[in-house]
């Protein structure tokens, strides 16, 4: 029963957002053609304002983009703004916690690499 729920749930969450954004186009022909550069294109710059948002030179043209924005898009999704960033209180807050967890991240990955030359 629990599978059940859940797999509806998914399947009303995967409707939603295809009626939202659009991932997925069913033509005439009945042909199922997955959109989903494009709408990773459309989406990415009506998300890219803000102080942390990052504009990709020239948009998403293919997987390829997509692959190489992608360790700029995790790093700013987790890090940012860092510290200096904005400058009102809760800029200043939100910068020293993120650079905190960088630099937490950062110690625990070479303590990791120190530990599997031993």
């Amino acid at each position: 029963m629990l599978l059940l729920s859940l797999t509806s749930s998914l399947l009303l969450i995967l409707y939603i957002m295809n009626q939202k954004f659009g991932f997925i186009q069913i033509s005439t022909s009945y042909e199922i053609t997955f959109n989903v550069v494009s709408t990773v294109d459309r989406v990415s710059q009506g998300w890219a304002e803000g102080g942390s948002g990052q504009q990709i030179d020239g948009g998403i043209k293919s997987i390829v983009d997509m692959i190489v924005f992608a360790p700029i898009g995790v790093f700013t999704a987790l890090f940012r703004p860092l510290l200096g960033e904005v400058n009102n209180i809760f800029g200043i807050l939100a910068g020293l916690e993120n650079t905190l967890l960088l630099i937490i991240i950062m110690y625990f990955t070479k303590e990791l690499e120190i530990n599997k030359k031993t």
